[in-house]
């Protein structure tokens, strides 16, 4: 995940995440989240094609934020898959 998005507004949760990175990419993307509006909405995916429980409670947890701010665009293609694996 960078600390940048990209001109689709999409913040890229990286699916590899391990306990060793989890607080570094929490913290990032708190940052990324805390900065959507509803006039800026924000889309959450995940990179990779096996995520982590990791990034996937990471990638709900800022979906969930995000929904309450009225600034969620929803799951791009890569955790829509993985969302919908896994539920």
């Amino acid at each position: 995940m960078t600390d940048q998005l990209d001109e689709d507004a999409v913040a890229r949760v990286p699916g590899d995440c391990e306990a060793a990175t989890v607080h570094d990419v929490y913290a990032r993307l708190q940052d990324i989240v805390a900065g959507a509006t509803p006039e800026t909405p924000l889309r959450l995916d995940l990179t990779g094609t096996r995520p982590t429980a990791f990034a996937l409670q990471l990638l709900l947890a800022a979906g969930k934020s995000l929904d309450r701010g009225g600034a969620f665009a929803g799951y791009g293609p890569g955790a829509a898959a993985a969302l919908a694996l896994e539920g």
